[in-house]
């Protein structure tokens, strides 16, 4: 049966998608050619509405919870409660649309083949709804990262903030478990020490990015603003280079992303994880927006989506 979304791919994004059709593994979809516009999109807003080939309602709803999802590896703060764009399962609409006119978002076609690709793996799923599930709970928008903005210090934040960035570090690093990318660890081994990696714990890490293809010879920039933060003693990374930017407070650099695992991996065990300690106020929001980053490229990855 043709289910008629009301989601609009905007007709400059519509090269990023290989094929009309565009197959999940439980219905298909296609595009079709849509001028109609809700009141709240762009006037010159034209472009290919997603129209679902399903058996039933319960399919159409599952197929959009995961583009919705899958949304948020675009834009981790959504300006609009996706949700709300649901369809209730209680009432088969057939070839009528969902909501009554199109509504067009921007970076949606990268959305629906990051949900396509997905839909084949249970664990892809998996992991794409824990990333949406992170950036409820905290997302830094793009504004607040920018390297031109004053520093955010620990000292502007207050007790419930510590507590979801803290439940955040936990989240995001479930991610990289999720996906088998976690710090695998024997009884008394530690991944690093005096400045060094244990080269057989990098090793088995570096396998296993390999076999996930995620290309660990591309560093990954990690925001590091303020002076040195207790967190940073904790697991000192080794500076890679740094970009243009970098100056004065701002100390952002690019780090190996074997180095960003295992860092991530110290603050959610000695910080966030179990009960909360108090180095848990040192956590910024550069800390949670790096786990943030780092989830979303192993995602991504994985899916061979980053590029």
């Amino acid at each position: 049966m043709d289910y008629k979304t009301g989601i609009l791919i905007q007709e400059d994004q519509i090269d990023t998608i290989k094929s009309n059709e565009i197959n999940f593994k439980w219905c298909s979809a296609k595009l079709m050619k849509c001028d109609q516009v809700s009141e709240l999109s762009y006037p010159s807003s034209n472009g290919y509405e997603i129209i679902l080939f399903a058996k039933n309602m319960y399919i159409v709803e599952q197929t959009l919870r995961l583009i919705f999802a899958s949304y948020y590896l675009i834009n981790s703060t959504p300006h609009f409660d996706l949700d709300e764009r649901l369809p209730s399962t209680k009432t088969a609409l057939g070839i009528d649309h969902i909501d009554n006119s199109c509504f067009p978002i921007h970076g949606f076609a990268r959305a629906l083949e990051i949900a396509r690709k997905a839909s084949f793996s249970i664990k892809q799923q998996t992991v794409i709804y824990k990333y949406k599930l992170a950036c409820t709970i905290h997302a830094n928008n793009s504004y607040q990262l920018s390297p031109e903005n004053e520093i955010v210090t620990k000292n502007e934040y207050f007790l419930d903030d510590y507590i979801r960035y803290a439940n955040n570090i936990v989240n995001f690093y479930s991610i990289l478990e999720e996906l088998e990318l976690g710090i695998n660890l024997k009884k008394g081994q530690q991944s690093f020490k005096d400045g060094k990696w244990d080269q057989n714990v990098l090793d088995e890490l570096r396998t296993r990015l390999k076999i996930k293809n995620i290309n660990y010879n591309e560093p990954i920039l990690w925001l590091r603003r303020s002076k040195r933060m207790t967190l940073e003693e904790k697991r000192r990374v080794k500076i890679l280079y740094q970009p243009d930017w970098a100056r004065n407070e701002n100390r952002d650099s690019y780090i190996a992303i074997e180095d960003a695992i295992d860092f991530l991996r110290v603050i959610r065990n000695k910080v966030a994880a179990h009960n909360i300690k108090k180095e848990a106020r040192s956590i910024t929001v550069y800390d949670v927006e790096n786990a943030n980053r780092l989830a979303k490229r192993v995602i991504l990855e994985n899916l061979k989506l980053w590029k």
